[in-house]
Order: C-alpha cells, then sequence, then structure tokens
C-alpha cells in the first residue's frame, strides 16, 4: 500500500517527483472517529482534545526525529482564529512540544487561502501552492517536527516544508493526528 501523498499521480499534480518532507506520521487514519474527533475539538471547542491527540501521536514518531528538533505548527488561518477563537495549530504543536520535551516555535504566516475543507483535491493542491512563508524575523531551526492535525493530499505539508526548507530548515518530518 502506498500513501496518497507521495504517489506518483499527486506528486505530478503538484508539480513535484517527491515531497518536501523527510517523513510522515500519523496516530489514525482519518476515517469517521478520526473525523469527529477533530470537529468536536476544532468546532465545537473541545480544547482538551488537543493534550489526548498528541498523546496518540506521538508514539509514531520515531525518536530521531525528536532528537535535536523544534516543533512548528501548521497556523489556522486568521478566519479559523477568529471563528474558533483560538489556533488549533498552534495549541495541537504545543500539546505535542511539551510532552516530546522539545521547544515549540511559530516560524511560519498563515497565507490567505481559501478554506482546505471546502475543496476538492485538485482544489486543495493548488490553494496553498507556493503561498506560505515563513513570518518575518521568525528564526527557523534546522531540525523541525512540522505539527498538523489531518493530512489529505500532501498539499498543505509541501508547501509549507517548502517555505521552510527556503528559510534554513534541514530535516522536515512531518506529525498529524489522522491521516487520508
Amino acid at each position: 500500500m502506498q500513501c496518497c501523498e507521495c504517489n506518483e499521480v499527486m506528486l505530478a499534480a503538484q508539480g513535484r517527483t517527491r515531497p518536501a518532507f523527510d517523513g510522515m506520521a500519523a496516530a489514525v487514519s482519518f476515517e469517521e472517529g478520526a473525523a469527529r474527533i477533530v470537529r468536536t475539538w476544532k468546532d465545537a471547542g473541545e480544547r482538551r482534545l488537543a493534550s489526548e491527540m498528541a498523546r496518540l501521536m506521538l508514539p509514531q514518531v520515531p525518536p530521531a526525529w525528536l532528537a535535536g528538533a523544534t516543533a512548528t505548527p501548521i497556523p489556522a488561518s486568521a478566519a479559523a482564529r477568529r471563528r474558533r477563537g483560538f489556533d488549533h495549530g498552534r495549541e495541537l504543536a504545543c500539546a505535542v512540544a511539551g510532552m516530546a520535551g522539545i521547544p515549540m516555535v511559530e516560524a511560519l504566516a498563515r497565507p490567505r487561502t481559501f478554506d482546505q475543507r471546502a475543496l476538492g483535491r485538485r482544489g486543495r493542491i493548488h490553494n496553498l501552492q507556493g503561498r506560505f512563508q515563513t513570518l518575518p524575523g521568525a528564526t527557523v531551526p534546522a531540525r523541525i517536527p512540522l505539527i498538523d492535525d489531518v493530512c489529505t493530499t500532501g498539499s498543505t505539508m509541501n508547501a509549507a516544508c517548502d517555505a521552510l526548507r527556503a528559510a534554513g530548515a534541514v530535516e522536515l518530518h512531518c506529525l498529524v493526528f489522522a491521516r487520508v
């Protein structure tokens, strides 16, 4: 079985021959139970779920990914932060970093884009392609576990990793709660 975001068809749709990241790990498959957890956490404001999600994510991370690393979140859009009252990406990255005993730094600025949940595969791929930038004045660590809640096409992670690599990141591993 091959993962959804690193097969030749998905990579070609993004103009790639390989993912922009060095590896990815997920706690669970994005099926109804996982979708319900994510919706309850993000959209119903059950913020205690972030620590439970992080608790499930950490056993999937090879220890080498964390040695000398600094966690970085995929930031929520400004509209999502206003709607929810919190940045779910930052919250999850803080929980993961705290449990892993590593620092966390916000290094990415969220571009103005359409809500990924409202888009199909092709739309998701093109929505973020080349759109992430690092925050002005941010120090980008060399080794990063990039944290997000769900990976569907890999387009968000690829776009974020492109920006982080351009700013000096050397080793990028992605850690998500759920993966399609």
